[in-house]
């Protein structure tokens, strides 16, 4: 498991590795794959650069916990760093913005599902590839449709949809169960690794 953030202005990296955080303990590391990290002692974060030789990401690996080292970042270069569960990780300025989209992405992706599905079922030349939950899918909604062929129609994409997603959740979905305290264990964990601020963020000052 891994969290990707990004600083909000790339920081030349002749200024990011010129050991300046070594003040704070943090040391440039270069990792069996040959991939530059900075290292606390304790846990690390793998540095991105671009071709221009700017620092642009970081990722977190496995269970490191990478708050000390970017807040130093932050303090260091004086720029804002956010995780990719951020809005402005993927250049929306509000969580409003970035909803609307994913939104109108899921529709989009949809439509050109139900699409497949129905071409599937006709025997046409479609995008379901073999071996994919698509493919599990199509199956299903196929003998659904050889059924009731009613449910072919556009009017029923509906009532369609909402059977084939039953069928395939019956037959196929596996839930687990979590009491609250590991919940809750989990949780913490997420605040302490995912956001570099922790659970109420921090601003440009």
């Amino acid at each position: 498991m891994s969290t990707d953030y990004r600083p909000l202005r790339a920081i030349p990296s002749s200024d990011f590795f010129d050991g300046r955080l070594t003040a704070c303990g943090i040391f440039e590391h270069w990792n069996a794959e040959g991939q530059r990290c900075l290292f606390d002692s304790m846990n690390y974060i793998q540095v991105y650069e671009d071709e221009d030789c700017m620092v642009t990401g970081f990722t977190r690996w496995g269970g490191n916990n990478p708050t000390y080292i970017l807040e130093s970042v932050t303090e260091a270069f004086d720029v804002r760093i956010v995780s990719e569960y951020e809005p402005e990780y993927h250049g929306f300025d509000t969580q409003e913005e970035w909803d609307a989209f994913e939104d109108a992405l899921a529709r989009k992706f949809a439509d050109e599902f139900y699409a497949d599905l129905i071409r599937y079922a006709k025997g046409e030349p479609n995008d379901i590839h073999p071996g994919t939950i698509g493919h599990t899918q199509a199956e299903m909604a196929r003998a659904l449709i050889a059924k009731e062929p009613a449910l072919g129609n556009p009017a029923m994409r509906e009532t369609l949809m909402s059977r084939l997603n039953a069928r395939y959740e019956t037959e196929h979905v596996v839930r687990v169960r979590m009491d609250p305290s590991t919940i809750q264990e989990f949780d913490d964990w997420f605040a302490r690794t995912a956001d570099p601020y922790g659970r109420l963020g921090k601003q440009d000052s």
